[in-house]
């Protein structure tokens, strides 16, 4: 204690330094470290000292070098560690035991099962963590030491796989699914006593189906899961099979149908955790796709919630955040969406989870006015993401859709076309909610092709796009996206008139189904047709009212568009032309996001710095600035923490 070498604190003594006593332990001969190390696992495990987690006492045991006491307190401390829901140690502990395994006589009666068993808990607890890799090979070790037969115990591995599979963006898991299934005895005389596991194996294959847009097969499936779950009273597997169920019933238009599948799902799941989260992910999505995106938030944020408590926030969590944010988005509350966006791809979660955020990323980043940086995003996230969307659809249409933006926004309308093309593609399986945003794009690229590539057959490819559309009507927000549509390759089914349709476009999307992006939107293509029609007093009330919306919502791509398109017809968007003095700042009048770049600028950081802070690209930041200075009435960044200061914030 005189030396400083000690400290204490509440009657327990501590090194002052976590190098101090690295180096005094090292300085101990080998005798005497085994014997104070063997002191202490006696003490915990005696309850002297104090409570003590069940993987410290499994780190005195390793360290004091007695094996078959090791190994006992490393099962309990993954057991402990399972149980609080910390994959991580648990993964950690079971490696542990997995290592000890063959050093431990009779380790098999100690532990109380197999060592086919440990590998697969403990690739369990890896996939938990979001080590998805670690969890496949540790899954493969136990297949390659599981003898293959008729019965539970590999299909079960088997069926673990299939899900790591999947975490992991890799083909191959319906058919592991199916092979597990076929390893199940039939059924005799109303006795399944596989029954639990069947339906758990059918509730999965009808989740793969479900995410390929095999609706009908996913149906049918997951009610004989319904039904094998039933006769055994296994309530989780009911949840499971009814939320996949309800799901695609949704997907096959049975809206009513399927919402009550899913409300089922939810009663069923009580407070068990898995089926519980599974409802949370799959009914926010859905929430979502209907263009109620309250209630899609709701139901998210709730499940994340869930999900941290349960540990799980790399895995069902980065799910979950990605159903919170894509309504956001929708909702136009950007700057949420992106401060819940941002930390959950810093999870970097298993590739299956990450694909979603990558696309949320790279339309908001897009629709900020950043494409450069949208673009470059893309670059590097391409391959993975096309990856994914050959095993999902919904992954495929809407890499397809933000893929086509961003090569639209950069005046590559080849490449534009070519993302977008995916909609008239033979192997695209309806998806409305998805199909409808890709239908848009690709009108409005279709269109700017056909005025410089005279090789397009226009007029066939528009008759494909309206095919599209016409399986489509019925869905929630379809007649938005119809108007939309409609606008976009001149207007032909309203009055002929392009200011007509993009009138009719204007109006639809004032519906609450409608994603807030397209308000300020359909205003501005709007402008641009007035002022072809000559009626420019209109279009500058048109494009007026546009840039406000957009830059409220900070769509600093649309208000880009506009100023473009303003300077270049000589449209005035001022409320008054004449020169005037600069306003006070009002910070309402600042997003959230602009707010919070103000405060780094008065801290005197760059566009570099502030966007290192804020996890956005330096372009990103310097558009919020430049929107600062504008509302502001500033001329410079000095000039702006000025008036910020002198104005009462």
């Amino acid at each position: 204690m005189t030396a400083n070498v000690l400290t204490t604190d509440d009657n327990e003594y501590s090194f002052r330094h976590a190098l101090v006593r690295e180096a005094i332990h090292a300085d101990l001969l080998p005798g005497e470290r085994a014997r104070f190390h063997t002191r202490y696992a006696e003490a915990f495990e005696s309850g002297r000292g104090g409570p003590r987690s069940a993987s410290e006492i499994s780190y005195h045991w390793m360290a004091a070098h007695d094996v078959g006491r090791a190994f006992v307190a490393t099962l309990e401390a993954m057991e402990e560690s399972r149980l609080s829901y910390a994959y991580g140690a648990a993964a950690t502990m079971g490696e542990r035991a997995i290592e000890l395994w063959d050093r431990v006589a009779d380790a098999e009666a100690i532990a109380g099962r197999t060592r086919v068993d440990l590998l697969a808990q403990t690739a369990s607890a890896l996939r938990n963590a979001g080590e998805g890799e670690r969890a496949l090979s540790m899954v493969n070790m136990a297949i390659a030491e599981c003898p293959r037969k008729a019965g539970d115990r590999y299909a079960r591995l088997l069926r673990d796989k299939a899900q790591y599979l999947a975490n992991l963006s890799r083909p191959g898991s319906a058919q592991l699914l199916q092979e597990a299934l076929e390893l199940l005895p039939v059924a005799h005389d109303g006795a399944d006593q596989d029954g639990e596991l069947r339906a758990q194996l059918l509730g999965e294959l009808a989740g793969r189906l479900m995410l390929e847009a095999r609706y009908a097969e996913a149906i049918e499936t997951a009610t004989r899961a319904y039904e094998t779950a039933s006769a055994r009273g296994a309530t989780e597997r009911m949840s499971i099979a009814a939320t996949m169920r309800g799901v695609s019933r949704v997907g096959e238009g049975e809206i009513d149908g399927g919402l009550a599948d899913l409300e089922r799902a939810k009663t069923l799941a009580g407070t068990d955790g898995g089926s519980l989260l599974r409802y949370f992910v799959n009914a926010s999505d859905v929430m979502n796709l209907l263009g109620r995106y309250d209630d899609a938030i709701a139901i998210a944020q709730t499940g994340a919630e869930r999900a941290r408590d349960r540990g799980v926030e790399r895995t069902s969590g980065v799910m979950l955040s990605s159903n919170t944010v894509e309504p956001l988005l929708a909702a136009g509350r950007l700057d949420t969406a992106e401060s819940l966006l941002d930390p959950a791809l810093a999870l970097d979660p298993p590739p299956g989870f990450r694909v979603h955020l990558q696309r949320m990323k790279l339309w908001l980043t897009l629709w900020r006015g950043d494409a450069s940086r949208a673009d470059e995003l893309l670059r590097g996230w391409r391959s993975g993401m096309l990856v994914q969307s050959e095993l999902e659809m919904q992954s495929r249409l809407g890499f397809a859709r933000v893929a086509a933006e961003i090569a639209y926004a950069h005046g590559d309308l080849q490449r534009a076309w070519n993302d977008a093309g995916a909609i008239t593609s033979a192997s695209r399986r309806p998806m409305p909610a998805y199909d409808l945003p890709l239908l848009a794009i690709a009108a409005r690229v279709l269109v700017a092709l056909g005025r410089v590539d005279p090789t397009i057959d226009a007029p066939r490819e528009e008759a494909r796009l309206r095919t599209v559309m016409a399986g489509l009507e019925g869905w929630p927000t379809a007649t938005v996206w119809r108007a939309v549509i409609d606008a976009e390759l001149g207007g032909a089914e309203h009055d002929g008139s392009s200011v007509g349709a993009w009138e009719a476009a204007e109006k639809a999307v004032r519906a609450d189904t409608a994603p807030a992006h397209l308000r300020p939107y359909t205003r501005f293509r709007l402008a641009q047709a007035l002022v072809v029609a000559g009626d420019r007093a209109e279009a500058e009330n048109a494009a007026r009212t546009a840039r406000s919306d957009s830059e409220r919502l900070g769509l600093g791509l649309i208000t880009q568009w506009i100023d473009d398109f303003a300077a270049h017809a000589g449209l005035e968007l001022s409320d008054d032309p004449a020169p005037r003095p600069r306003a006070e700042l009002d910070p309402a009048r600042l997003t959230d996001r602009e707010a919070q770049v103000l405060a780094l600028i008065e801290q005197g950081l760059s566009n570099r710095q502030i966007g290192e802070q804020l996890y956005i690209s330096a372009k990103t930041a310097s558009v919020h600035v430049s929107s600062i200075l504008r509302k502001v009435g500033a001329a410079s960044r000095t000039e702006a923490v000025y008036r910020a200061a002198h104005s009462g914030r």
